[in-house]
């Protein structure tokens, strides 16, 4: 079990960094006018369509965990996702901090 706590570890940050990026997005969009520069979202991004479509996605990434928790692929996978989300969402929080700033 304690060789799979890592994964789990990274599955739970996964979710928290989804629904930061979520807020984050909102605040951006609804508070600044800030354009969404994802393309796959911006259509969606002042709907509950953005909530749906990111949790599918984590639901998906959680199901590949569960499922395949012994496959090295899913590892790198996730942490790689985890990493992306990790930079996505520190670049948000940083421009939040710099229009606050201003």
């Amino acid at each position: 079990m304690s060789d799979r706590n890592p994964i789990y570890i990274a599955a739970a940050l996964l979710v928290v960094l989804n629904t930061a990026d979520i807020v984050l997005t909102r605040i951006f969009v609804n508070q600044y006018g800030v354009a969404e520069a994802n393309p796959l979202t911006a259509p969606i991004v002042n709907t509950s369509g953005l909530f749906l479509f990111k949790t599918v996605g984590v639901a998906v990434i959680a199901v590949l965990v569960v499922r395949y928790v012994q496959a090295r692929w899913v590892s790198r996978i996730l942490f790689g996702v985890v990493a992306a989300y990790s930079v996505v969402v520190a670049w948000n929080v940083l421009g939040l901090a710099a229009v606050h700033v201003t």
